[in-house]
């Protein structure tokens, strides 16, 4: 369809937010990596290398299908080395089956793990032709990069994701998108660009990313590029949370549309656009930190807003706008809160609900944990590497690991072999830990699993000692039972899990050094089978400063414990089980941002049991921010219990001031209940507030009255019908036809058509620019 179409000046080019950085790999095959180059692909901007993909997508499903059929829990890699690949048709992944039964088994491709990656965002282009067939039409969009073909995800999808390349799209694709997408618990799309070539505004291609899945899991965008789509990223379909970092959109009439999903945003520049980002529906939670939004500088703008919110709660913190009217336009229209705001730049702290807490008069502002950005540690020559060779059938790989660590390589590999089991989860046994130390600076996993021999492991399968070099340190893309942080220097988890069937009871993480610690896109798990119920994390009592962002910490190893140190969740789901609580902080400074409490499986839809607890804090500083719980059914939801001075109390989620209801529509394979859930806007300890004798514990709350009935929609005036028109979609027809599907019905901003409105309507959305003679779909 039509998305949005505005006449832009000559284009603006501003300066990456973010370094983009490649990732080489060594000519030694690595067992998990599929290079297109050895199917075929020609990369040279001629040659179609379209069936080339296609055969290497199959090879990897091959190896699922016909050599193993284990479940790895780590993905397959589609290598694409530098060169300039053309495509003409859509890059699927998922097949459109998702269980297979048409062999001598079945085969669950639910359990497919697939990354695309490039050698580096400079080198490796993929690109759609001018007028390629099937992308033209606006009506029915076509994405480029598919990974998988239906509208949920259920608890699958893991370690899908795109890297370190860039997507051009050429002239006459109106109907293309980038990056259609889907992921679950651990999976990014990190250092892409993703570029409209063309020279035509009616011809600009309809979307850079879309996220358009139920229970899509947690997932982080880091480092991304998007230039001149009608719509930069669209993130839509509830639940769970999506994490933006380092963004960057220019020439996009909106940056990014948010509808009825948990969101995240650090570091966003946008340039030349119209909104930078629209949020709608009741379940729509939005967090931004350190965004600029700079508009095109006409007048059409000046009645705009950089960031529009309908519905859900919104926070915002150290925004700018330029040339807009204001950085903020906030309409709630939950049933137990309705009001407008506008908000003028620059922005240095604003939420749509003020801070609560368990005790009265806690602070207005938030804890204000500055983050720092994960450090960058360049990959050196693959040449250089030690790569360590596993083997599956010995009982100890520990010597092969620690020999290719001690060998004063800066970069350590670990590869894998054909698994000499045809069933089940291959991990590459340890009897003793790995010791990360000497010169290295990074530990790729390279995509593999390691495991022990049995339950009741008491060491950790990692840790990271002091270096000779005292730089920072990378862990990433591998899975084992346990990780202790044992250095003074910075050490950066990426792309790790923990504790999925390992058998050990000990914590993912724990720390007995004093460097600082980031987490991104990391997936603490466990679960009964494994008795793995111990806890995730262990911060302290050694002091340490802890970053993470994309964390999923859930099962059996959901809890976090912080003992006084410092730390910083920014993008994070926490539950599937009881809280135990999902976080105890005692002393030191903790701040949650823009969270998911998946906490159905605490009371399973009976509310005649005792509420989940899900924060105690105790003596501490701390906030959480945009943070939405979810549950089936009728639900207590979760606690926050605290402790201030010796004197303890608590509250539900409930004494927040909102709440969220989702019906699925008819498009999505949904339960048959109605999701419901609350906010929690925002909670603030009463650490920190004024005189040494803490304040009465207050009573418990009476529930809040019902709300009153939603007021008649008002009139339209002529010149906002006109609008109206355009808005709606043609079929609708003219008059009162069009008039009622705008005000009882939200646009599907990317498959076109009406769809039942959640809260309002599209007439709420659009009436500040209904003055806007030349703003149309």
């Amino acid at each position: 369809m039509r998305l949005f179409h505005l006449f832009f000046c000559v284009l603006q080019h501003s300066a990456l937010v973010h370094v983009l950085k490649g990732h080489p790999l060594p000519s030694t095959p690595i067992y998990t990596v599929f290079n297109v180059r050895q199917y075929g692909a020609a990369g040279d901007g001629a040659t179609d290398d379209t069936n080339s993909f296609l055969r290497t997508i199959v090879a990897i499903q091959d190896r699922m299908n016909s050599t193993t059929r284990w479940h790895p829990h780590y993905p397959s890699v589609l290598y694409v080395p530098s060169g300039r690949y053309v495509v003409k048709d859509t890059l699927q992944l998922y097949p459109d089956d998702p269980v297979d039964c048409t062999g001598l088994s079945c085969v669950d491709w639910r359990m497919l793990m697939i990354s695309v990656m490039g050698e580096s965002t400079d080198t490796t282009t993929i690109v759609l032709p001018d007028n390629s067939v099937g992308f033209a039409d606006k009506d029915n969009t076509k994405p480029v990069f598919l990974t998988h073909p239906h509208s949920r995800l259920f608890n699958n999808g893991q370690w899908l994701g795109y890297y370190d390349f860039t997507l051009e799209i050429g002239d006459g694709n109106a109907g293309a998108v980038g990056i259609r997408h889907a992921s679950n618990n651990i999976g990014q799309i990190a250092n892409v660009q993703i570029l409209y070539k063309g020279s035509s505004e009616d011809c600009k291609p309809a979307a850079g990313i879309d996220f358009p899945i139920f229970l899509g899991g947690i997932i982080l965008f880091k480092n991304i590029r998007v230039n001149s789509f009608s719509i930069g990223i669209n993130i839509s379909q509830p639940q769970d949370i999506t994490v933006a970092q380092n963004i960057e959109i220019l020439n996009c009439p909106v940056g990014i549309s948010l509808e009825d999903k948990g969101l995240g945003v650090r570091n966003m520049t946008a340039v030349n656009v119209t909104t930078g980002i629209l949020s709608m529906g009741s379940s729509a939670s939005l967090t931004l930190v350190d965004c600029h939004f700079s508009a095109s500088g006409r007048n059409i703008l000046e009645n705009m807003a950089a960031v529009v919110s309908h519905g859900g709660q919104l926070y915002a913190r150290n925004i700018t706008a330029t040339n807009f009217s204001a950085a903020i336009f906030d309409y709630a229209t939950n049933a137990s809160d309705s009001k407008f705001s506008s908000v003028r730049s620059p922005v240095s702290e604003y939420s749509h609900a003020s801070a609560v807490g368990v005790f009265p008069h806690v602070p207005h502002t938030a804890t204000g944990l500055r983050a720092r950005s994960t450090p960058e540690v360049a990959y050196d020559a693959p040449h250089l590497w030690a790569i360590a060779n596993l083997n599956s059938s010995i009982k100890d790989n520990t010597p092969i690991i620690q020999a290719a660590i001690d060998s004063g390589a800066r970069t350590v590999m670990l590869n894998g072999s054909t698994p000499n089991v045809t069933g089940g989860t291959v991990y590459y046994r340890l009897a003793s830990p790995v010791i990360v130390r000497g010169n290295v600076e990074r530990l790729h996993g390279g995509w593999l699993g390691m495991g022990t021999e049995g339950k009741g492991v008491q060491f950790p399968a990692l840790r990271v000692d002091a270096s000779a070099h005292g730089k920072p340190v990378v862990i990433e893309a591998m899975s084992t039972w346990g990780y202790q942080h044992n250095s003074p220097t910075d050490v950066v988890f990426r792309l790790v899990t923990c504790g999925q069937a390992h058998g050990s009871d000990q914590p993912c993480y724990l720390n007995s050094g004093t460097g600082d610690v980031f987490f991104e896109s990391v997936n603490f798990g466990g679960n009964l089978a494994a008795a793995s119920q111990s806890i995730g994390m262990v911060v302290g009592p050694t002091h340490q400063n802890v970053y993470a962002e994309a964390l999923d910490i859930e099962g059996y190893r959901n809890h976090i414990h912080n003992q006084g140190s410092n730390v910083l969740l920014f993008g994070f789901k926490l539950g599937e089980t009881e809280g135990k609580p999902y976080l105890r902080s005692v002393g030191g400074q903790s701040e949650l941002m823009a969270g998911l409490l998946n906490s159905f499986s605490c009371q399973n839809g009976n509310a005649s049991l005792q509420p989940c607890q899900a924060f105690e804090m105790n003596d501490t500083d701390a906030s959480v921010i945009g943070v939405y719980t979810t549950e089936a059914g009728s639900y207590e939801s979760a606690t926050v219990v605290e402790t201030f001075h010796g004197q303890t109390a608590q509250a539900t989620s409930k004494a927040f001031p909102l709440r969220w209801t989702w019906w699925p529509s008819s498009n999505v394979s949904a339960p048959p209940w109605v999701r419901v859930g609350y906010h929690i806007p925002f909670y603030r300890s009463a650490w920190a507030t004024s005189g040494p004798t803490p304040p009465p514990v207050p009573p418990t709350p009476a529930p809040p009255p019902p709300p009153p009935p939603s007021p008649p929609s008002p009139p339209i005036s002529p010149a906002c019908m006109d609008t109206l028109h355009r808005v709606c979609p043609r079929e609708q027809g003219k008059g009162r036809e069009c008039e009622t599907c705008c005000h009882n019905h939200t646009k599907d901003m990317l498959n076109g058509g009406c769809v039942p409105a959640k809260d309002g309507s599209l007439y709420n959305i659009i009436k500040p620019f209904c003055n806007l003679s030349d703003w149309f779909f």
